[in-house]
């Protein structure tokens, strides 16, 4: 799958994204943290090396908060949707 392309985007369309594949690495996380942040009994995450992240539109609606120590969790601030995460612990990584 290399040299694809995949889109995405918050529910609403304000904030869009597209990477640049392959991903480097897919996991479920059944943390508390990510439980309650996205009201589910597990997510899945698609991590990607930062610089295959391309924001495409929404600087003015991304908006990140500090969920844990040295982590935070981006979302838009228009629609609500939980979109990214990025860590301290994984730096270069989305």
């Amino acid at each position: 799958m290399s040299d694809a392309i995949t889109r995405g985007s918050c529910l609403c369309g304000a904030v869009r994204f597209h990477l640049d594949l392959p991903s480097k690495w897919c996991a479920h996380c059944h943390c508390n943290m990510c439980r309650k942040a996205h009201g589910a009994g597990y997510v899945t995450w698609v991590g990607f090396e930062a610089n295959h992240f391309t924001l495409d539109s929404g600087e003015d609606a991304l908006r990140w908060f500090d969920s844990s120590a040295g982590a935070q969790r981006g979302f838009c601030s228009r629609c609500g949707s939980t979109m990214f995460f990025r860590s301290e612990q994984w730096a270069g990584e989305l």
